[in-house]
């Protein structure tokens, strides 16, 4: 988790910019019946039932101090869809991961209805990505390591000093901490 923390606590620096990134899977929808319009003070009506149309990879990369936001849509996830990254976020760290809020932010804003193939889907959040990056909306990350050392405390091991003695030779004593 430090290890992260610190990263994202870095200066902005062009040349060494840090990028998140992250992976969802989508499963595509189809309609069985069409939607009822919207009328004052009601929802969309959309039926509960749908047709399976399949599924995608959403890959989402946010450099976050920069503003800059990509989407990658793919078919498949594969070993060769995915890059060694230096810093992994640790097991139940996702919510460390910015990639990942960021995807959550795009599912709440962009991906709130059924969305039936992965043609229609890619132009969607190729939509949201241009969008977001017009605005050059950053994330202002205020977690630092720091902070997490005291809110986290009790997740952190706890050291005690004891002093035993060890007898290694006859009548040598030595201290051991």
């Amino acid at each position: 988790m430090e290890d992260v923390l610190d990263v994202y606590g870095l200066a902005y620096d062009p040349m060494r910019p840090v990028v998140c990134m992250d992976e969802k899977p989508y499963q595509l929808l189809r309609e069985t019946r069409e939607p009822l319009p919207m009328r004052p003070g009601d929802d969309w009506k959309v039926d509960s039932e749908y047709i399976r149309n399949g599924t995608c990879s959403t890959f989402a990369f946010i450099e976050s101090l920069a503003g800059r936001h990509h989407v990658s849509v793919r078919e498949h996830r594969t070993a060769a869809d995915w890059e060694e990254e230096i810093h992994y976020t640790p097991k139940h760290g996702s919510w460390l991961n910015i990639a990942e809020i960021e995807l959550n932010v795009m599912t709440r804003q962009c991906l709130t209805r059924r969305i039936d193939n992965i043609h229609h889907f890619s132009s969607e959040l190729s939509t949201w990505e241009s969008e977001c990056n017009t605005m050059a909306a950053k994330v202002d990350w205020q977690f630092k390591t720091s902070g997490a050392r005291i809110k986290l405390s009790s997740l952190y091991p706890k050291f005690t000093a004891a002093y035993t003695e060890v007898a290694i030779m006859p009548n040598i004593n030595v201290s051991v901490q």
